[in-house]
């Protein structure tokens, strides 16, 4: 059987998955002998699968699709719940008809769990993450090991399960947008220094908008801002207080939330000389997080 091989021809590609996808099953298995690589692929979410079971008929059952090396187990690419489901009402030593592919890499089968689920059920931006690590992609390698280099733990990457304890981030597109912007290692230091005694904080610490609001701070007063200040300001008060969003309707110097709270408090008691122009935050907040600095 042909494999799916990711083209830079996205047209080739989407005939090559169309191609795999519309295939009728080609081999029996038994439930038991499949498995789900934690990689890339979903955890089992008990609560969809129950309500699968409340309003179960076999034509929902569709087309398993797994995949082996061996022809003794079996990866499951798509149907995780559906196998679950049938494992819970038939035991699992019940056998399915399913679609066999063979011949794939680990990279190729995370690339065609990505491309499948597109086409079906969209991955969530975590889920996504996770495939394109396992599938080679460049950039989300990267953005893992720096996070890990910071002591910084991607739910849903580097748990099994959701977690919320600090230092965890579920942001991943904003950690990526910042470190697009050259300020990922920057920011991650910064958060994770100021709230390393405030561990209660949980997802607060590494929320989307406090890492927005700490990288767009960095960005703005590169040259002069003072890091151990920053660290200590921020630790002053609840990860909460900074992990909110300016409105853009009413972007003011004294906004209550966002950079421009994090500005106030950190040039509050300090010389004028020594303060940050809050104007140079206003006009950051016209254009992008940062611009383009070494990565890090």
């Amino acid at each position: 059987m042909d494999t799916f091989i990711r083209s830079k021809d996205t047209n080739k590609s989407e005939t090559q998955l169309n191609k795999i996808i519309n295939q009728p099953a080609n081999g029996s298995i038994y439930l038991n002998e499949t498995y789900v690589n934690e990689k890339y692929g979903r955890p089992i979410n008990m609560k969809f699968v129950n309500s699968l079971k409340a309003n179960f008929n076999m034509d929902m059952v569709g087309s398993i699709v797994v995949h082996t090396e061996d022809w003794k187990s079996y990866e499951i690419l798509d149907g995780q719940h559906r196998v679950e489901l049938l494992k819970q009402l038939f035991g699992t030593t019940h056998q399915i008809s399913c679609l066999v592919l063979t011949g794939m890499s680990e990279t190729e089968r995370a690339q065609f769990y990505i491309d499948y689920n597109n086409q079906r059920k969209p991955l969530t931006s975590i889920e996504k993450f996770k495939a394109r690590i396992a599938a080679g992609d460049d950039q989300a390698i990267t953005v893992h090991e720096i996070c890990k280099a910071f002591g910084v733990l991607i739910s849903g990457v580097d748990t099994k399960v959701k977690q919320l304890s600090f230092p965890i981030v579920t942001a991943v597109n904003q950690i990526e947008k910042i470190y697009n912007a050259g300020l990922l290692g920057r920011t991650l230091d910064v958060i994770s220094t100021a709230y390393k005694y405030s561990p209660d904080m949980g997802k607060e610490a590494f929320g989307s908008y406090i890492l927005e609001n700490v990288a767009r701070v960095i960005a703005t007063y590169f040259d002069k801002i003072d890091l151990d200040r920053l660290e200590t300001v921020l630790s002053q008060q609840s990860a909460r207080t900074w992990n909110v969003r300016v409105s853009d309707d009413n972007v003011t110097l004294k906004s209550i939330g966002g950079s421009i709270r994090i500005v106030d408090a950190y040039n509050k008691r300090l010389h004028k000389e020594n303060q940050l122009d809050t104007a140079l935050l206003m006009i950051s907040r016209a254009g992008t997080t940062g611009s383009a600095m070494p990565r890090g």
